[in-house]
C-alpha cells in the first residue's frame, strides 16, 4: 500500500444517506460527482486518521471502515465497474 494512502479510511453507504455528512470532515466536497455502484444506490466516502468522522459515524447502513487494501476489490468489483443500464 502506498504511504500516501496508509492512513486514510473509507465508508462504503447508500447514496440515501448522503444528507449525512458534513462535508468538513472527509476528503469529498459537497457539490463533487460521486462514484456509485452501476445501479447508483451505494457511494462512498474517505477520509484521513483513524478515528471516523461523527457524520461517518452516524451513517445508520455503513460497511467499513476500510483500509485501500481492502476497499479496492469492492470497488472494483462488477457492482461497481462496467455498463451502467
Amino acid at each position: 500500500m502506498s504511504s500516501v494512502f496508509s492512513n486514510r479510511r473509507w465508508m462504503i453507504f447508500p447514496v440515501s444517506e448522503l444528507y449525512k455528512i458534513d462535508w468538513d470532515q472527509v476528503l469529498e466536497s459537497q457539490g463533487e460527482i460521486r462514484r456509485t455502484t452501476l445501479d447508483g444506490q451505494t457511494t462512498f466516502v474517505k477520509w484521513d486518521g483513524a478515528d471516523i468522522p461523527s457524520s461517518v459515524q452516524s451513517l445508520t447502513n455503513k460497511q467499513g471502515p476500510y483500509t485501500l487494501d481492502e476497499v479496492m476489490p469492492i470497488i472494483t468489483s462488477p457492482a461497481w465497474i462496467g455498463t451502467r443500464p
